[in-house]
């Protein structure tokens, strides 16, 4: 679970489109929504390491800055939902 905390709080805040809420006593789970905020796809965290939570995220398309005050690439203000990797 300290994998999973490590990118909640240092991956999670550099990835464009994407946001942490937390559930008191929940496991961590990592949720997709389409374009019209319905639910598609939900994977449990708590297995994982940091590396493999951040790469579920790259792998759906979502842009990772490489620091928080970096702007977005315009062709990624939309992602993941109009990304060069893959629709959602």
């Amino acid at each position: 679970m300290c994998e999973v905390k490590r990118f909640i709080y240092r991956d999670l805040p550099l990835f464009h489109n994407a946001e942490f809420k937390q559930i008191s006593g929940a496991n961590p789970e990592l949720v997709f929504y389409n374009r019209d905020g319905i639910e598609i796809e939900r994977i449990p965290l708590s297995e994982k390491t940091q590396d493999e939570c951040k790469k579920l995220l790259l792998d759906n398309g979502f842009y990772m800055k490489k620091s928080e005050n970096e702007d977005i690439p315009e062709k990624y203000k939309d992602a993941p939902y109009n990304s060069p990797h893959q629709e959602l």
